[in-house]
């Protein structure tokens, strides 16, 4: 049978693990913000070729950005990790850029 002081100590063990886990302050999405030049930028490099430039060109399949459902999540999502024959940005783009061109393709809807 574990004595009580191996399981307290485990137990402290985890908390102490548990409670360093994440840096006392780390930066959130919304921390940085890029300028509408930046984003357009950001687009045309990653976004246009198959979306087009204003988001209805749709080549290869690619969705019409305009008409898209999609909530803010679900874009960052499929942004990330992709979605049919769209390829994932996640290690191509940070967390950051991926927020704020989810954010961005926000103004393509009519």
């Amino acid at each position: 049978m574990v004595s009580r002081n191996v399981i307290a100590g485990a137990a402290l063990l985890l908390l102490g693990v548990a409670s360093c886990s994440e840096p006392a302050h780390s930066p959130g999405i919304e921390s940085v913000s890029y300028t509408e030049d930046q984003l357009a930028t950001m687009y045309t490099t990653m976004c246009a070729i198959c979306h087009g430039a204003d988001g209805k060109l749709g080549n290869a399949g690619a969705t019409d950005l305009a008409s898209s459902t999609l909530d803010l999540q679900a874009r960052i999502a499929v942004i990330t990790y992709g979605k049919g024959q769209m390829t994932p940005f996640n290690g191509r783009l940070t967390e950051q850029e991926i927020a704020a061109l989810a954010q961005y393709i926000e103004s393509f809807r009519e």
